[in-house]
């Protein structure tokens, strides 16, 4: 596989007393706000320490929209977070086209939102489907999501940066549509025999997606997480993809960029055996991947794709550490990707949930490393 580096567009980043003198008289970087640190790595400036958030599922949270607002605002608050990658119930973009889930709401179970079946059985259900509203149904609920955090967080009186989950319309197509079959494969066939109607069918989902983009971005999101499950060669060619996931993709973030204001948005590449390099060159000024188990690595990355990147930390080992162990992954981490240009997290979400214990070693190891 061939890899190709992005180009890195600056931001401008307006940080007042940015360095400051130490009692040495050595100038260091002054202590930075949330959105300054984030801004700041974003556009491979100096920062005062490395800006860590992470985040995962909330079972018992998620389907309260005001709940999980506040629950992922303590989180962040408690560990002294400079992100929140809102995360509503995983399904969430599904169940408004006929998807059903069986739901774990209680604390202390151990698993998740599980599908159920989909009621998009036939080629007269794909056909009928339509373009749904943002503020409509569990869509709705998760805009609710973002209109909470905004509210919150101006209530609180801080401002610690928050971005959407959005996923790519494929991605959403074959979830919604890979019950029938329950392989993805079986689906993206029976697309490619009935192409003309499943282009209509993305191009449908993809303007669904749009109007959840503008929704959202009336209550201050810093920017957007742009997920894709299926750029990946166990299930398409990259030809394949360029047909049926970029031009929809594209689409997308056509909207996301015609807004200054949104100066965060994330690539998720989700898998193995991605295709990494067409996703790292889609816009957007952060990248993040399994990079602690899947290639590449974290090192390899930073030379591969010249944008900031959120990673480190393995997101279903990170539960089981120790709060030592934490903090040596963590400066592990910053060791191998350098400090600029570099985000402390997780490589997809975690699970199960680390402890509050770990999830402060996080903030206390950048802190030592200043």
């Amino acid at each position: 596989m061939c890899y190709y580096p992005v180009k890195r567009e600056p931001i401008d980043v307006f940080i007042c007393g940015a360095y400051t003198e130490n009692e040495k008289g050595a100038l260091i970087v002054a202590q930075m706000s949330h959105t300054e640190r984030i801004k700041a790595a974003i556009a491979f400036q100096d920062v005062d320490r490395v800006p860590a958030g992470i985040w995962g599922h909330r079972p018992f949270a998620e389907q309260d929209p005001i709940y999980l607002a506040e629950v992922q605002l303590d989180i962040a608050l408690k560990h002294d977070f400079d992100f929140i990658k809102l995360n509503p119930d995983a399904m969430c973009h599904y169940y408004d086209f006929g998807v059903s889930s069986v739901m774990h709401t209680n604390p202390e179970n151990p698993q998740k939102t599980q599908f159920r079946r989909t009621l998009m059985n036939t080629l007269d259900d794909w056909r009928a489907m339509p373009v749904l509203p943002a503020y409509y149904g569990n869509l709705g609920k998760t805009v609710n999501l973002t209109r909470y955090m905004q509210r919150f967080q101006k209530e609180k009186g801080v401002e610690i940066p928050y971005i959407v989950t959005v996923n790519s319309p494929l991605t959403n197509v074959i979830e919604v549509g890979c019950g029938l079959f329950h392989d993805p494969r079986a689906f993206i066939e029976m697309m490619k025999e009935n192409e003309e109607l499943f282009q209509e069918v993305l191009q449908k989902m993809t303007e669904t997606g749009i109007n959840y983009i503008k929704a959202n971005m009336e209550y201050g999101p810093a920017g957007f997480f742009f997920a894709t499950r299926f750029a990946c060669y166990d299930y398409m060619t990259e030809e394949e993809y360029d047909k049926w996931g970029k031009p929809y993709d594209m689409q997308l973030f056509k909207v996301i960029e015609s807004e200054p204001s949104l100066y965060f948005n994330m690539l998720h590449i989700h898998g193995q055996n991605a295709m990494w390099d067409k996703i790292a060159n889609y816009p957007g000024n952060v990248i993040n991947w399994h990079d602690a188990w899947i290639p590449p690595t974290l090192e390899e990355g930073r030379k591969l794709c010249h944008k900031c990147i959120e990673g480190g930390l393995h997101e279903r080992e990170l539960a089981g550490y120790t709060p030592q162990q934490v903090k040596e992954k963590v400066r592990d981490a910053v060791a191998r990707a350098g400090r600029k240009g570099l985000i402390i997290g997780n490589g997809c979400g975690v699970w199960p949930w680390p402890s509050d214990e770990n999830l402060h070693a996080i903030t206390q190891a950048l802190e030592e490393i200043g």
